[in-house]
């Protein structure tokens, strides 16, 4: 790894824990409640934005109100019970925090979901103690923009935008990376395709690509734009 490299920030969801499809399940059981049918692949391509922006974009239903409210808090309770409890890692990811925290790099975690929903998670998979920070859409106010998470990991792991690196498996990612300043590492383990990442200065299959790369040293010899 370049030594001017000082940090990472990891999306968690889709990029180290293989949870897209119980996020997108849970969504539609709690939309399906309250006699809403939304198709499995539109939620999909939704899944990675916070519930804040996702209720709008796809249902027109706007997340303060109170079916908005409804939804999101019953959605958190079948995700919760349901789906948490059996979640588990990608090939590779603990491996690769292990290795990232061996570097002494500031290990950053990000996620759209709440504070314990997102701690939680990583706690099933035993990734907790490899994680410097998690950030979280609890520590931004009420109808944030998503790229907003990046800019916050920035601010409170005290890192610089372009001695970090941000690793996601979304388009949403990808343009908080990139709105932020941070270069960008696309995963395809989420579900999108390289296509999705046109800015990324690499695309990897897995977190057990990025290892065998590691430390990737041409990872940062292509132009971030």
């Amino acid at each position: 790894m370049e030594s001017d490299l000082r940090g990472i920030i990891l999306d968690i969801d889709g990029t180290l824990i293989d949870s897209i499809a119980a996020h997108v399940e849970s969504w539609r059981l709690a939309l399906s409640e309250f006699g809403v049918v939304a198709d499995t692949e539109t939620i999909r391509t939704l899944v990675g934005m916070n519930a804040y922006s996702l209720l709008p974009a796809s249902l027109g239903i706007e997340a303060y109100s109170v079916v908005g409210r409804a939804v999101k808090r019953r959605r958190r309770e079948i995700y919760n019970s349901r789906f948490l409890p059996g979640l588990g890692a990608f090939p590779g990811a603990r491996d690769l925090l292990c290795r990232l925290q061996d570097t002494g790099l500031t290990i950053v975690a990000v996620s759209a979901s709440e504070t314990d929903e997102a701690v939680a998670a990583l706690d099933v998979i035993g990734a907790s103690p490899l994680v410097d920070l998690v950030v979280t859409s609890t520590d931004e106010p009420a109808g944030i923009h998503d790229h907003d998470l990046v800019r916050t990991a920035l601010r409170k792991s005290g890192l610089r935008p372009e001695k970090s690196t941000m690793v996601g498996d979304t388009p949403y990612d990808a343009v908080a990376s990139q709105k932020a300043g941070v270069p960008f590492i696309g995963v395809l383990c989420g579900g999108w395709p390289a296509s999705a990442f046109p800015n990324a200065i690499a695309v990897y299959e897995s977190p057990a690509e990025i290892l065998r790369d590691f430390p990737f040293p041409a990872v940062r010899t292509r132009a971030f734009s």
